[in-house]
């Protein structure tokens, strides 16, 4: 597909329409920062529609598995409106020091 027929494309479905490249770093943080405008739009309209949906769990990105449940000894005030949020791996690996000569013997 040439980009004139993505722009019509766009165009006609009234969707707004990106050139993007990494490589080039290319319009990658507009797109962003466009989905997320989009998004805090879309969460507003939600909680003005429905005034319930402020104090439950919709709202939320992601669940994250951490060490000692979701909260992790952070108070509530932190994770409602702070502006840090860590993510951490549900699993906790440990350094192994290897020794590439471990396998081998002479003889």
């Amino acid at each position: 597909m040439y980009s004139e027929e993505a722009e019509a494309l766009a165009k006609k479905l009234k969707l707004r329409f990106y050139r993007t490249s990494v490589k080039e770093d290319l319009n990658v943080n507009e797109v962003f920062k466009y989905l997320a405008e989009k998004y805090l739009q879309k969460l507003k309209q939600q909680t003005a529609e429905d005034p319930e949906l402020r104090h439950s769990s919709s709202n939320k990105i992601g669940v994250f598995n951490t060490p000692g449940g979701s909260h992790s000894g952070q108070n509530s005030s932190a994770l409602n409106g702070g502006d840090v949020i860590s993510l951490r791996p549900n699993k906790q690996r440990t350094k192994k020091t290897r020794n590439p000569f471990s396998s081998c013997s002479i003889p």
